[in-house]
């Protein structure tokens, strides 16, 4: 909104000026960068990013550059593309705007880059986007009044030794047999040697002298790892059973 009470040259720029970049908008923890150029050059220099909102050709030839069909927006996103993977977080959410055709172009670039599709939510724009927008061919058939919002999200990848890229579960796992200790076996043994410290302390604080509490398997269940004390019981006990 142009202030009637500010200069002329306060409210309106001088034909081709061209805005200082970047700018920054707001202050303290709410503040924003705004810069204008290519992002080719800027997404080494822009920290990474935790949410990716792209909003690029669809295929329209609406600005320089933009292919005039769906047919190369694949190619066209594709180094674009590798550029949100090498800089993203693990936690990086993207958010890529597009036409149902356009994605179904630039979908096999995203995926061969790692991103992992999640959803596809449809912008309905409403009737009113009808009137602007119909002519002798779109009258045919329905009114185009969507766009797509595709959400992205990266897997988190840990490297090996050898330079493999693994899941962190499958990282976690090669590592555990990479130290040489069986996937299961020391969960048994650190229970057996835990309940028999306990049993140990416990004669020790009362004073007793018996042995330590030997451990059995329970006969009347299925796992494997339930155990329960075998107390020795002398003749005389057992013969007025």
């Amino acid at each position: 909104m142009v202030d009637p009470e500010m200069p002329r040259e306060a409210n309106v720029a001088e034909p081709g000026a061209i805005p200082k970049s970047p700018v920054t908008i707001g202050g303290g923890g709410g503040s924003a960068s705004l810069t204008l150029g290519d992002a080719m050059t800027c997404y080494r220099r822009w920290p990474p990013p935790t949410a990716i909102v792209a909003d690029g050709p669809y295929g329209l030839a609406k600005f320089p550059g933009e292919p005039d069909t769906t047919d190369d927006l694949g190619a066209w996103y594709a180094p674009h593309v590798a550029e949100w993977a090498r800089r993203a977080r693990p936690d990086t959410t993207l958010w890529f705007w597009c036409s149902e055709v356009g994605w179904a172009e630039a979908h096999p670039v995203l995926k061969r880059h790692g991103w992992r599709y999640r959803a596809a939510h449809v912008w309905d724009k409403g009737v009113g986007h009808v009137a602007g927008n119909c002519n002798g061919d779109t009258i045919r058939g329905f009114p185009v009044v969507t766009e797509l919002c595709v959400r992205y999200v990266r897997d988190a990848m840990l490297t090996t030794e050898d330079g493999a890229a693994l899941s962190m579960k499958a990282w976690l796992r090669h590592e555990w047999r990479r130290s040489g200790l069986p996937l299961s076996g020391p969960t048994r043994r650190a229970a057996w040697r835990t309940r028999r410290r306990g049993s140990i302390s416990r004669n020790a604080a009362s004073g007793t002298s018996r042995p330590p509490t030997r451990w059995s398997r329970c006969p009347n269940t299925q796992r494997n790892t339930a155990l329960r004390p075998r107390v020795p019981t002398s003749r005389s006990t057992a013969s007025r059973h």
